[in-house]
């Protein structure tokens, strides 16, 4: 309904914003708090991480769509990897504590991401 619709676009407009990032940036490091979910917009990403079960570095390659620390929403979240751009890429970051301020607000909304965590 329309009260939903508000509180989505009060999130669209205060707790997302685009970053542009360049070849060899890295947006997150490994061991760094999440502060943000992000999601590639565009280009190139590829996410390096250390497995000990493994025992070695394991590299993956995101190109034009992933969703990054989703968790970072709903609990403490730690990165385990280093993200780094490729070429120049886009990503989208929803901020925790915006998104938090605004949902925070609307308690069927909230109840609605409650249920989804």
């Amino acid at each position: 309904d329309s009260v939903h619709r508000a509180t989505m676009e009060e999130i669209c407009h205060s707790a997302i914003c685009e970053k542009i990032h360049s070849k060899g940036e890295e947006p997150f490091r490994s061991r760094t708090v999440a502060k943000s979910m992000l999601w590639l917009r565009s280009g190139k990403f590829t996410y390096k991480t250390f497995t000990p079960v493994v025992g070695k570095q394991v590299r993956t390659l995101f190109e034009d769509e992933g969703i990054f620390s989703e968790g970072a929403l709903w609990c403490f979240w730690e990165h385990r990897g280093n993200l780094i751009a490729n070429s120049q890429s886009s990503l989208m970051h929803l901020m925790v504590q915006g998104f938090h301020s605004v949902v925070e607000r609307d308690h069927e909304v909230t109840s609605f991401f409650t249920q989804y965590a």
